[in-house]
């Protein structure tokens, strides 16, 4: 697979590569479970939060929460790249986790160089990430203390719900759990989730009939419309390997 952009994250450039394909299967499972993955990822998150910031009335901060979110090294790494914004009340992150706490999970990890990197940057900028701990979903009466000392609920306020080997991939009953997220994402927001979460790996004709149940109840319930393609930029119709749900309101996806 050819890469054609660098997207660059706190400084340092980091390929977009898992979030495309095209068409080469064996590129896309070797990059989806390569090393990169993670960081490529984060640069789209990163793009996306600094693009709610930027748009934002000022009334409410641009909020990311990550579902299932284990040792959160993703959330982190945000923590510490906006980490005056977060200060200043201009963005916020959340990371849910079933019974375990962040530290819990950054003391299991068995990558020594990740597990490494998580203890130091929980030490300096833990304080940085709202941690929940949940069922399979964080319900949607929870609320977030913002540094005004003003209280946001969750429910309609989160500009990007992300979730990765977690709620999709295993809750019990996803028809039950999915639409939460939905209730979650505000009308300028996404809810994204790997295709390989939902049993299809590139094409959204091979998502499993309980997802498509779940997915269903996203359009209907909540006005979120699922996006399977790049809309805009140099990757324009370029195949996700996530899908994503926009809110009404929601930017185009671009990388």
């Amino acid at each position: 697979m050819a890469i054609k952009e660098l997207a660059y994250y706190n400084g340092e450039p980091r390929t977009n590569a898992y979030l495309v394909h095209n068409g080469d299967y064996r590129s896309l499972y070797m990059l989806a479970q390569g090393g990169s993955n993670s960081l490529s990822t984060e640069a789209f998150l990163c793009k996306r939060i600094r693009q709610l910031r930027d748009s934002s009335s000022g009334d409410k901060p641009a909020v990311c929460l990550d579902a299932g979110a284990g040792a959160a090294l993703s959330m982190l790494r945000l923590a510490k790249h906006y980490d005056q914004d977060i200060a200043a009340g201009r963005v916020a992150l959340v990371g849910t986790n079933l019974t375990l706490s962040i530290a819990a999970y950054i003391q299991k990890a068995n990558a020594t160089t990740a597990r490494d990197e998580a203890k130091a940057l929980y030490a300096a900028y833990g304080h940085n990430v709202h941690e929940l701990q949940t069922g399979f979903t964080p319900d949607q009466n929870h609320s977030i203390i913002l540094p005004n000392g003003k209280q946001l609920p969750l429910e309609g306020n989160v500009g990007v719900v992300h979730e990765r080997l977690s709620v999709s991939h295993w809750a019990p009953d996803p028809k039950q759990q999915i639409p939460v997220l939905g209730g979650l994402t505000a009308p300028e927001g996404i809810y994204m989730v790997p295709k390989s979460d939902v049993g299809a790996r590139l094409h959204p004709s091979k998502i499993r009939k309980v997802y498509q149940t779940a997915h269903n109840m996203l359009r209907e319930d909540y006005g979120l419309q699922p996006v399977y393609t790049v809309e805009e930029g140099d990757y324009a119709r370029w195949a996700l390997t996530h899908i994503i749900f926009k809110g009404v309101k929601a930017a185009p996806i671009a990388l």
